[in-house]
């Protein structure tokens, strides 16, 4: 099984990278990083289950961890700014 990051993710090319995820069986999402739409990203993190994300700020991680836990999804690592982009590329 192939292993990717999604950048991006509640974009449209994400969006889209995300649906062809959905259709072939044989890639796991491990990382993921979104902007602001928390309520989005929560989804695609619910359905996904990657190990890591990131998002923008602090705020941003907060409301996500709501929504998640709202959805009552399994809360990954969760990252914020360039530093979770950098760090969640080493994991």
């Amino acid at each position: 099984m192939k292993s990717i990051s999604i950048l991006g993710s509640t974009g449209s090319i994400g969006c889209n990278t995300l649906k062809v995820v959905e259709h072939l069986q044989d890639i796991r999402v491990v990382a993921m990083a979104a902007g602001r739409n928390v309520v989005k990203f929560a989804e695609q993190i619910a359905a996904f289950k990657p190990h890591i994300v990131s998002c923008v700020d602090e705020k941003c991680a907060d409301e996500l961890e709501r929504e998640l836990h709202r959805l009552n999804a399994v809360i990954p690592s969760i990252e914020t700014g360039d530093t979770g982009l950098v760090g969640g590329a080493k994991q």
